[in-house]
């Protein structure tokens, strides 16, 4: 799984000029896929690689369930689909080689759909009707036969929240299915109650003692560290001019309206730039960013944010 991410930067007036002047369907596309990496991010990088690769230079990890969790919109996926780029498959004398599997799991997912999921990710074949027992074995041994190094399960909270008695049997046989091939490592990426889910199943626990990281919003004592990433996200958005995102005053707005998560600042920084691009404006507007956080408020929250006086 390749996500084609836009990290460059447009420091220069003529830089932003010509950017400015793309077409709207690729300066769209720049918004979408814009991509900013901070010290924590580099920090969580490094933590999926000791666990993909505990010893540079020597062989992949294996055996082990490890965690990644945080709140929703966090910013966790954008990391691991970061992670994922950098071990794209690959093709050997015995064939195709997919050393990272990405499997991004939703509340819908049953275990056929899981199957399937698994099937189109590591190749060509239909997974088969076939008794589920039997169904998440062969899902299993699909992801061996694929040379699965790393298998990173996205939102694995879904799981267990809210399921039958079946699909949490199922969905369980199938994560200690696969700790036990003890060819692969596994990282459970998801909201913290996933840290309950393992520990009451004494054999995920048991495979390396559970190592985990969590990805926390940034804290009063990091704003300027927030600022800082506001900065950065501004010298890539596709306008002619600077939208003035690390200024103190739409920072603190950003910052309080967001509560410090990366993921929820985007989820008002990408919708005001795409209004941005409908208003022909050289940038983000401050009544851009208050029309989008007007929509997305939460309940009794009364204050007015981006809201600029006269």
């Amino acid at each position: 799984m390749i996500t084609h991410f836009h990290t460059t930067k447009f420091e220069t007036p003529e830089a932003r000029h010509a950017v400015s002047m793309l077409g709207r369907l690729e300066r769209k596309t720049l918004i979408d896929t814009l991509l900013v990496t901070y010290p924590v991010f580099d920090e969580i990088t490094a933590f999926i690689e000791k666990l993909h690769y505990p010893v540079a230079g020597g062989s992949h990890g294996a055996r082990m369930v490890a965690g990644l969790m945080g709140k929703t919109r966090a910013g966790k996926t954008d990391i691991i689909k970061h992670y994922c780029n950098r071990w794209p498959t690959f093709h050997t004398d015995d064939g195709v080689v997919h050393p990272v599997i990405y499997l991004p799991i939703t509340g819908e997912n049953t275990p056929q759909s899981l199957a399937e999921m698994i099937y189109e990710a590591t190749g060509p074949g239909t997974a088969p009707k076939i008794k589920v027992a039997s169904l998440m074995r062969n899902a299993v041994a699909r992801i061996v036969r694929a040379g699965a190094q790393l298998v990173i399960i996205d939102d694995a909270q879904f799981f267990f929240h809210d399921r039958s008695k079946n699909h949490r049997r199922d969905f369980y046989s199938f994560l200690k299915q696969l700790a036990d091939t003890e060819v692969l490592n596994v990282l459970l990426v998801g909201e913290e109650d996933i840290y309950g889910y393992v520990q009451a199943n004494a054999p995920l626990a048991g495979r390396g003692g559970f190592p985990k990281m969590i990805l926390a919003p940034f804290g009063e004592d990091a704003f300027d560290q927030f600022r800082l990433l506001l900065r950065e996200v501004d010298l890539r958005l596709p306008f002619a001019e600077s939208s003035a995102l690390a200024s103190k005053t739409i920072a603190r707005d950003l910052f309080d309206f967001t509560r410090g998560a990366i993921g929820q600042v985007f989820n008002v920084v990408r919708p005001a730039a795409w209004q941005a691009l409908n208003d022909d404006a050289p940038r983000i507007l401050p009544d851009h960013l208050y029309e989008q956080a007007a929509i997305r408020q939460r309940p009794g929250d009364t204050r007015e944010y981006f809201k600029m006086e006269g």
